[in-house]
């Protein structure tokens, strides 16, 4: 069992219908092959965690790296793991808006935010993602 962690960036930042389009069909792919994962998106930049076996994990990966509705993309962090992070999502998904920081509160992408809402027992994965995630919003959007 491995898994990916990586980050990308609309080429046209995506609507909710466009979301909601490829939620569908990624979930329903990942589920076919037995991949779990999580896809944040926030004013058009995806980071994604993704879990399975080898050969499901790179046919999927070899398909997001020639998507071409986004660029930039950068593996984070891969490896090995012996039990799934996910194992109940086929993808689990948040969309965060910039607009929604006040009323989402701890999930408000600061530092402060990410350091009193992450719970320490979290996979090491899971909180690499999220701190990331935030160091990467600001360098593109700062």
């Amino acid at each position: 069992m491995r898994y990916i962690l990586y980050a990308s960036s609309a080429i046209v930042p995506f609507n909710p219908e466009q979301l909601d389009e490829l939620l569908r069909i990624s979930r329903r792919n990942n589920a076919s092959v037995g991949v779990t994962g999580m896809l944040l998106y926030y004013d058009g930049n995806f980071i994604q965690y993704i879990e399975g076996g080898s050969e499901a994990l790179d046919g999927l990966y070899d398909r997001i790296a020639a998507d071409p509705r986004h660029r930039g993309l950068l593996v984070l962090d891969s490896g090995e793991i012996s039990d799934r992070i996910l194992p109940e999502w086929s993808m689990g998904f948040e969309d965060v808006s910039p607009q929604d920081d006040e009323a989402i509160g701890a999930f408000a992408l600061t530092a402060e935010a990410l350091d009193g809402a992450l719970d320490p027992a979290l996979p090491k994965t899971v909180i690499a993602m999220m701190r990331t995630f935030h160091r990467t919003m600001n360098l593109r959007n700062g």
